[in-house]
């Protein structure tokens, strides 16, 4: 007759003891291992995560630098109150961060208080010595560029160009062209010599010849300007720096073609006794007013002033 199997509690550790086999109990080792190893890892992490959010904190918030408004000023060939509404007119329409700087023989300027994204309005004294516009322009930037020498970028505008509406950076630095140099364009006989040197110079290095004399503001950034300068020898060389700046570092680009009855960029008042009251129903339609020596008055000067 077969025993009958008795179990005791000293068989029933007994039986226990036999059932971890050496693997099991390396894999209990291992769980173990992994388990210290996770709460380990959980810690770091969360001490890591406080660390960042305490660094995250302390990080200042990024602000970009204010854009640098360059105004070449002639008391000589200044206008009424022109320099006042240029200055008043970027202020309240232009939508970023930004300084003014008035570069020229300015006297007794009474500047207007500064509003919108207008940080600073400051002037740099300098003395033309040239009756050639773009000699004395090249050498204004410079006095620019080494009084500023922190300054990537430039935005460069006229005293007798007035924003009468509101822009950000996208319109300055949109690629803009009064058509091209070849064609017959009414001018003085200076600006006429200038012109057919720049566009000599052009075809000569086989560039494109857009003429980006647009009377409007126009966005350099300083060290190609730098190197348009000394490429064309422009501190000597009375040439058109807008057209030879635009066309040699944007070669391949096709710029807007200004029209100003199809354009929203610019309206000009270009001669005597214009008909001023059209130029009001251009006004809403337009960012900037502009004119020429013959276009200015003081019924201009009343309109444009109730836009800036």
């Amino acid at each position: 007759m077969a025993k009958k199997a008795i179990t005791t509690k000293e068989n029933l550790v007994e039986e226990k003891s036999i059932d971890m086999t050496p693997e099991m109990e390396e894999l209990k080792k291992q769980v173990d291992g992994l388990k210290l190893e996770n709460e380990e890892l959980t810690k770091a992490t969360k001490e890591w995560k406080e660390k960042y959010e305490e660094l995250l904190a302390e990080e200042p918030e990024f602000t970009p630098e204010p854009y640098l408004v360059v105004i070449p000023f002639k008391a000589g060939e200044a206008q009424g109150n022109e320099l006042m509404l240029a200055i008043r007119g970027w202020m309240k329409h232009f939508k970023e961060q930004f300084r003014i700087v008035i570069v020229g023989d300015v006297e007794d300027l009474e500047l207007p208080d500064l509003e919108g994204g207008c940080l600073e309005v400051m002037v740099i004294p300098h003395e033309c010595k040239t009756e050639n516009p773009p000699l004395d322009i090249v050498s204004k930037l410079l006095s620019v560029v080494e009084e500023c020498p922190e300054v990537e970028n430039i935005i460069l505008t006229n005293d007798d160009i007035y924003p009468v509406n509101d822009f950000d950076i996208t319109e300055v630095k949109m690629l803009k062209a009064d058509g091209l140099l070849t064609s017959n364009k009414k001018c003085g006989e200076l600006y006429a010599l200038n012109r057919g040197k720049t566009l000599k110079m052009l075809q000569e290095k086989k560039l494109p010849v857009f003429d980006y004399g647009s009377h409007l503001p126009m966005f350099f950034e300083v060290e190609k300007l730098l190197d348009v300068i000394e490429k064309y020898d422009l501190k000597k060389e009375a040439m058109l720096l807008s057209s030879l700046y635009f066309n040699t570092v944007f070669s391949g680009r096709i710029p807007m073609m200004l029209d100003m009855s199809r354009d929203h960029l610019k309206v000009i008042v270009g001669r005597k006794n214009a008909n001023l009251r059209l130029l009001r129903e251009y006004i809403p339609k337009k960012v900037f007013v502009n004119n020429t020596v013959s276009g200015w008055s003081e019924d201009l000067e009343k309109i444009i002033s109730e836009f800036v």
